[in-house]
């Protein structure tokens, strides 16, 4: 009943905000990578405002909730089958090794598949989706806004393929890029 007047800070105070790695588990947040891979679970932080800190201090920087927002995170997966669901802003998210689902909200989000077959959903805003070498056979639902579509550009980026070493093919009314 009291919530305008609290202000919830979680507090790094040895921790640079450069060492650590957001992940999304159900509607908790983990954040971990530092330290001999200590880490913070933030029960219930996708679920309502109200289980979502004001403040993120690392001993480097500061950053509000809607700070965090706008920038995005980077979220990062696991070597297990992942499903990365994120309605923020402007994220990147690495879902790393399995076959993972990642499916974006609004903002210019960057996703990465990684090794594996992936299902890779963007959203509105300006998506890119990255590709390597051995990514496996990923697949990738890209939707728009129709009032917007013309100001979003979604990129494909292959960061290890030559142009020579691609091929296309439609399947129906789909886009196959194979051969790398």
């Amino acid at each position: 009943q009291h919530r305008e007047h609290d202000i919830d800070i979680l507090e790094f105070t040895d921790v640079n905000y450069a060492e650590v790695k957001f992940r999304r588990e159900d509607n908790d947040l983990v954040i971990f990578g530092y330290h001999d891979n200590d880490s913070v679970k933030m029960k219930y932080f996708y679920s309502h405002e109200d289980y979502q800190f004001d403040r993120l201090v690392f001993a480097d920087r500061s950053l509000s909730r809607n700070e965090l927002r706008e920038q995005g995170m980077a979220l990062f997966g696991t070597a297990g089958n992942d499903n990365i669901i994120d309605w923020g802003y402007n994220s990147v998210i690495n879902a790393d090794i399995g076959d993972d689902i990642i499916e974006a909200g609004k903002g210019d989000d960057t996703l990465i598949g990684g090794a594996g077959n992936d299902t890779l959903k963007g959203s509105y805003g300006s998506d890119t989706y990255i590709f390597s070498k051995g990514h496996g056979q990923d697949v990738i639902y890209e939707d728009s806004d129709t009032q917007h579509r013309e100001h979003d550009i979604d990129i494909l980026e292959f960061t290890d393929v030559n142009y020579a070493e691609v091929k296309f093919r439609r399947e129906d009314n789909d886009l196959v890029i194979f051969g790398y």
